[in-house]
């Protein structure tokens, strides 16, 4: 008895834990929307992963944030690429043009935060190495024009989740 008790209460522990860890995560979403001033750049990449989806396919998440309380609207352009070998050669191939995107589907327009979310498939023998998200701002009245990009391992945003 006292052994399955035992059992049961580190369950509900790893449980709790679990919710604790979702609930600081969604915390510290928030926070970066609420509290600009914890951060440098207005226009941040919060997250981004890489997750398989049906058969040979993948799905992207990609998550923007806007800190700049003073900006009515976030305004810009992403691009994506994706590095490798394909049959014993390098090539960087754009990830949103796999995924379908228009020029159009590339722009961006919003106010707090922006998630981008599509499947696209790789070519086969295509051995991906690293990902690139880059999000171009123009300038506009009073702001300079803006780059913020990130180069990411494969392994790494396929295995989980990268937050800032």
């Amino acid at each position: 008895v006292e052994k399955s008790t035992v059992e049961l209460q580190q369950q509900d522990l790893k449980a709790e834990q679990q919710k604790l860890f979702d609930t600081r995560k969604e915390l510290a979403f928030y926070q970066k929307i609420i509290s600009p001033d914890l951060q440098a750049n207005s226009l941040i990449i919060d997250s981004f992963a890489i997750s398989p989806a049906a058969s040979d396919r993948f799905r992207f998440n990609l998550v923007l944030i806007e800190q700049d309380k003073q900006k009515n609207f976030a305004k810009g352009q992403i691009s994506m690429t994706v590095k490798g070998t394909l049959q014993g050669k390098t090539k960087t191939m754009d990830l949103l043009q796999l995924a379908g995107y228009s020029k159009a589907d590339r722009r961006f327009s919003f106010k707090h935060f922006q998630i981008f979310e599509q499947e696209f498939k790789l070519p086969a023998e295509f051995m991906p190495k690293q990902v690139e998200v880059t999000i171009l701002v123009p300038a506009s009245r009073g702001h300079k024009a803006a780059k913020v990009s990130k180069v990411l391992l494969w392994q790494d945003v396929v295995a989980g989740e990268i937050l800032e």
